[in-house]
């Protein structure tokens, strides 16, 4: 092989990644205006697409609920529905506070203490509470499955969250309240 031949094998092999670069390169600023507006996401097993998971939590309570003899979930408090208009993701992450303050109330009213390594894990807190019978398996996977669409929304900052995603997240997290605060006074009442 002399170096002509050496030159034009290193054009041919590099002909493309220097295409996909330069492509890459002009579209940069197009790509990154669309991203903010994708929906949903999928690469290979990693999915994100909240509406999605919120309607399935939707789907399920109102079924779920009522064949266990449960409220259904109540319409979004007014204070979460009025932030959801100006301020979508802070709605979402508001209602999931509460959630998150629920969960503690009803480890403290039942008198419950971890060991010192899951003091600060609230998920594995709640699969602890359900392996133990504190919380039932609806309590449980509602809880499992807002807290990935709460994590969804407070990292992935470049993607866009509606009103009605954000009512929705509010009105499953008050249902889940509810729910973690009957579980919590149900050990405060006196026992007959």
């Amino acid at each position: 092989m002399d170096w002509k031949q050496f030159i034009a094998a290193l054009a041919a092999s590099l002909a493309w990644p220097s295409a996909v670069l330069a492509i890459v390169f002009i579209l940069k600023k197009p790509i990154a205006g669309i991203l903010p507006k994708i929906r949903s996401f999928k690469y290979g097993e990693l999915q994100i697409d909240l509406e999605e998971k919120l309607k399935e939590v939707e789907t399920t309570l109102a079924t779920e609920a009522v064949k266990q003899e449960v409220p259904p979930p109540p319409p979004a408090p007014p204070r979460y529905a009025k932030l959801a208009m100006d301020a979508p993701r802070a709605s979402m992450l508001f209602a999931w506070m509460e959630v998150e303050k629920a969960v503690a109330d009803l480890i403290s009213n039942r008198g419950i203490e971890f060991n010192h390594r899951f003091d600060k894990q609230q998920r594995m807190q709640m699969r602890m509470l359900k392996d133990s019978g504190v919380i039932d398996d609806l309590t449980y996977d509602t809880y499992v499955k807002l807290s990935k669409v709460r994590n969804d929304a407070a990292h992935l900052q470049d993607r866009q969250i509606d009103y009605d995603e954000a009512v929705s997240m509010s009105s499953s997290c008050a249902w889940l309240v509810k729910r973690l605060e009957a579980l919590a006074n149900e050990s405060t009442k006196p026992r007959t």
